[in-house]
């Protein structure tokens, strides 16, 4: 990804082509209408015939081998809107990888600020729609540090995350659901849990319990003692013991990760998911830099 700089003065760059050599919106839409042709997108809904005459600036064409009428941005994301310069601007932007936020797009296409903002929403949506169904997945929780928009979904008195918390409470839950009455009973009650191997003294046993919480999700000694019912100190002490042996991390703000050993670091699926963070990281560091943060329910599209 460029930095700011560069990313900016490419972005001017490519907007004072646009403006040279596309006067209008219709030759906007002409470009589009060009390049669909091209790759054969443009079908008459009637008989799929692909000789279709249009008349240029116009979105209306009729079929040369049935003679039906058809709009050539029906089913498109250009259906039903004017701004094409806009919109191929987005396109443009997009195919070189650059970024640009709605009030950024506004000021340099002079293009309403709303406007601006569904343009590049629009394409983002879309770009989420193409996204494979075997795609990766992975906790909003570890975006929340994101999260700063509140929405309908949003319990009242509480923080925009929360809406992202109460979804991933509802994942665990249904999880747990469906486990083994072992896993169930340690679930509910990890005071008790943790008693039941004989052989670990009660200091070991609270520090096995607290392993087995700690993921590539980030959880506070608070949240660890709520979900486990086990004293705030004994929890504390547990994970002190394991950061310094290695076996979690910290980070600011006290969340705690599993740490993965060297070898463990060699398994393809533990790569995978350092991958994953690592690229998110560098996402939530985007997000910050262009965005200043975004309500959940947007964070989808800006990941796309």
């Amino acid at each position: 990804m460029l930095d700011r700089f560069e990313n900016d003065q490419r972005l001017a760059v490519i907007w004072a082509d646009i403006e040279l050599n596309v006067q209008t919106d219709a030759n906007a839409l002409d470009i589009f209408c060009h390049h669909w042709q091209e790759l054969g997108l443009v079908r008459c809904p009637r008989c799929s015939g692909e000789s279709i005459s249009r008349n240029p600036g116009e979105r209306e064409g009729e079929c040369n081998d049935c003679g039906e009428a058809c709009w050539v941005t029906s089913g498109t994301i250009l259906q039903r809107v004017t701004l094409f310069k806009g919109y191929l601007a987005a396109a443009r932007f997009l195919e070189e990888g650059l970024t640009i936020s709605g009030p950024e797009f506004s000021r340099l296409t002079g293009i309403p600020g709303t406007s601006s903002y569904n343009i590049s929403r629009k394409f983002r949506v879309a770009i989420a729609d193409e996204m494979p169904e075997k795609a990766l997945e992975f906790s909003g929780i570890l975006l929340k540090l994101l999260i700063a928009k509140r929405t309908q979904e949003t319990p009242a008195n509480c923080h925009p995350f929360a809406e992202q918390e109460l979804i991933d409470d509802i994942v665990q839950n249904t999880s747990d659901e469906s486990s083994d009455d072992a896993s169930d009973a340690h679930c509910e009650n990890a005071e008790e849990g943790y008693q039941s191997d004989d052989t670990l003294s009660d200091y070991e046993k609270v520090k096995k319990v607290v392993a087995s919480l700690l993921s590539d999700v980030g959880l506070t000694a608070d949240t660890i003692s709520l979900k486990t019912g086990i004293a705030i100190g004994k929890v504390i002490a547990g994970l002190s013991e394991l950061e310094l042996f290695g076996d979690a991390r910290v980070e600011p703000g006290g969340k705690y990760f599993k740490a993965y050993s060297a070898d463990q670091m060699r398994h393809s699926h533990v790569e995978t998911a350092q991958e994953i963070i690592e690229a998110l990281n560098i996402f939530v560091g985007f997000i910050f830099e262009y965005f200043h943060r975004v309500g959940r329910k947007g964070v989808q599209t800006y990941l796309a």
